[in-house]
């Protein structure tokens, strides 16, 4: 079959990730680090039973920390959602063409 989810991941989003990640490391490190300072009574638990809960602001404070916007993020998978869609009709048009005079 034509692309992967893989394939069309590492060709559309990785590359921005990689290189933004790259250019602001210490502010995701830094990030982590208040992530993990707010939780730390619930991590560092001698019986830990509460979940960590990652909720909206961690999302917002991930992409700020890495410097991608969501819309970005949401751009690069609808366009790799839509070259799997395409793909895949284009797939089954081809192994149905045999057998179907309307495929």
């Amino acid at each position: 079959m034509g692309a992967t989810n893989t394939k069309a991941i590492d060709s559309m989003l990785y590359p921005k990730v990689s290189s933004l990640m790259s250019k602001n490391l210490s502010k995701w490190k830094q990030m982590i680090g208040r992530f993990i300072n707010k939780r730390q009574q619930s991590l560092y638990d001698t019986f830990p039973s509460t979940r960590i809960l990652y909720g909206q602001q961690d999302i917002d404070d991930l992409y700020a920390s890495v410097g991608i916007k969501e819309p970005e993020i949401m751009d690069a998978i609808l366009r790799h959602i839509t070259i799997l869609y395409q793909t895949l009709i284009q797939e089954r048009q081809r192994i149905l063409r045999p057998y179907c005079a309307y495929a």
